[in-house]
This record gives C-alpha cells, sequence and structure tokens, in this order.
C-alpha cells in the first residue's frame, strides 16, 4: 500500500535553531557520577586532543554544536 505525504519538501529540511545555552560539559574521573545524576540524558564523545589544523577545529566544533 503506498501512502503519499502531502507538506512541502522545505518542512523536512527545518533545522533547529541555536538558542545560545551551552550544553557541552568535559566530563573527567571526578565530574561523570556527578553529571549522570544531574542529567536525564547525556551523549558522551570521546575524542583525541584537538589538532593544531584550524579545519580540523571547526569540523570537531561543528559536530559539537551538533550534539548540543
Amino acid at each position: 500500500m503506498d501512502f503519499l505525504l502531502f507538506s512541502s519538501a522545505e518542512e523536512g529540511l527545518e533545522f533547529p535553531s541555536f538558542d545560545g545555552k551551552d550544553r557541552v560539559l568535559n566530563v573527567n574521573e571526578r565530574n561523570y557520577k556527578k553529571a549522570l545524576k544531574k542529567y536525564d540524558m547525556m551523549c558522551l564523545l570521546y575524542h583525541e586532543p584537538l589538532p593544531s589544523d584550524k579545519e580540523l577545529q571547526q569540523q570537531f566544533h561543528m559536530r559539537e554544536m551538533v550534539l548540543e
């Protein structure tokens, strides 16, 4: 059975806008359990130290913003 959805193509391309609230924590051994108790949901991104290459730093910051 085929279903047709009548909506504009632009509706599927809506991205949330940044509200200015920083939701990124630098989690370490000392604050990990406290963060687990404080937040209902958490996403951990394990990464190597940031490289000196500006383009790679920009990619990392874009990934960070997406997770926010």
